[in-house]
């Protein structure tokens, strides 16, 4: 491994042949190479587990330019088939993917407004208030079995695995309608799809998974229920509605890109305010704080920290 200097003393690391490595140790604490990246190469080749080098841009005024820049786009399909061909694996596990990924996340207009469309009118404020008691007797139960817990005589709790992911899956598993007794696979296969090491692991969950939402999608088109999921797959404007394949990419992205943001911003959140006794105390002797101390969170400590966009192939 090879290092470039900055004038600060620190380096940033790369593997000889200019590429940035974001390695485990990049996972766990991104924010001293991004600052290094953002001074010195605001524009560099990087690499992560399982893909080919891209290229990150770590700069506000560049980030902002290629969002807005068309000649930049999301491509579900098109990354699909880059990963896959890194990974060597056969090609019908791109169709696995997009059977998952294809949805309004990795989507650009007038494709992601249609999607954005159907969702909206079934994320009303009545549909949310709705839900609103029972995640907050949830949270209640989890934190008193905590506290409990440590009445008991246990040295510790876990945050996310005890509080953090079983308040976001089961939030996520009522707004899709998923029976109890099929919830924990749920967690297990968003879990591997989002940290397994081999593409192997990867493509057994997605197809079990894709296989669940498929048949979920399909009883729910036969019986509708009152869950959130049920009001999205009803038709909207002009009959308009989403077909079998986007369903299940929409039921997947609600899964897992809800339940994973969501515990990993109640524990950052957690975490920010152990390391700052000070606004933990504010916020304890002011819950009207809790609102503005949430979007702060969000900036501090995000649970995404990259948007893929990419360009079309050159003719």
């Amino acid at each position: 491994m090879t290092t470039s200097q900055c004038p600060a003393g620190h380096a940033i690391p790369d593997s000889g042949d200019g590429v940035v490595d974001l390695d485990e140790a990049f996972m766990n604490d991104p924010y001293q190479l991004y600052e290094l990246l953002r001074t010195q190469r605001p524009v560099t080749r990087v690499r992560v587990p399982m893909a080919p080098p891209f290229w990150l841009v770590t700069t506000y005024g560049d980030v902002r330019a290629g969002m807005t820049d068309p000649r930049l786009r999301k491509d579900a399909g098109a990354i699909a088939r880059i990963l896959r061909r890194a990974a060597e694996l056969p090609e019908d596990a791109v169709d696995l993917d997009m059977g998952l990924h294809d949805h309004m996340l990795n989507s650009d207009p007038p494709k992601h407004t249609r999607l954005r469309k159907l969702v909206n009118k079934a994320f009303t404020g009545r549909a949310i208030d709705r839900l609103r008691p029972s995640i907050e007797q949830l949270a209640t139960d989890l934190t008193e079995a905590r506290a409990a817990k440590l009445a008991a005589g246990a040295d510790s709790v876990d945050l996310i695995e005890e509080y953090a992911f079983p308040l976001a899956m089961t939030v996520i598993c009522e707004i899709l309608g998923v029976p109890d007794d099929r919830r924990s696979e749920f967690g297990e296969w968003s879990h591997t799809i989002l940290t397994s090491t081999t593409p192997q692991e990867q493509m057994a969950a997605s197809a079990a998974m894709r296989e669940y939402l498929d048949e979920l999608v399909a009883a729910k088109r036969a019986a509708p229920g009152e869950d959130i999921f049920s009001a999205i797959l009803a038709p909207g404007e002009g009959a308009d509605q989403l077909s079998s394949a986007e369903a299940t990419s929409m039921a997947s992205l609600l899964l897992m890109a809800g339940h994973e943001t969501t515990a990993n911003l109640i524990s950052n959140g957690v975490l920010a305010l152990l390391r700052d006794p000070h606004q933990l105390a504010r916020l304890r002797a002011n819950p009207a704080l809790l609102p503005g101390a949430v979007e702060e969170f969000l900036r501090l400590e995000s649970p995404v920290s990259m948007a893929p966009r990419g360009s079309p192939p050159s003719r």
